[in-house]
């Protein structure tokens, strides 16, 4: 296998944690998905259902069994594999203490790994 490729910011990967995928406004659910990693501008995410490169999306999860997360990004590539989509999604809107909070998780998981 090769190496992981040197990113501007490290990732950390997720705990096996859920999320739930919104359109755009929040007013409609559309899927659940699972957290593969994530750096505080981004994450990747698996899902059954397709979207589309570029489309913008909010997701909902919750890290540390404790914090709620809700930043709105779009989707900037997608990998298809076994019928389910790998998701690259960039983060255009997050509460400075969301990004805050997620600095500190990747932190503590580099630290621990």
């Amino acid at each position: 296998m090769g190496q992981e490729r040197k990113r501007r910011v490290p990732r950390v990967r997720g705990e096996q944690v859920k999320i739930k995928i919104y359109t755009e406004d929040g007013k409609s659910y559309l899927e659940e998905g699972l957290l593969l990693d994530i750096s505080p501008h981004g994450l990747r995410f698996l899902s059954e259902r397709s979207f589309n490169l570029g489309e913008k999306l909010i997701l909902e999860f919750v890290l540390w069994e404790k914090f709620k997360f809700l930043p709105l990004g779009k989707i900037i590539w997608i990998k298809k594999a076994n019928g389910r989509y790998h998701y690259g999604f960039e983060f255009i809107q997050i509460e400075p203490i969301e990004k805050e909070r997620l600095s500190k998780y990747v932190y503590v998981y580099k630290k621990i790994k």
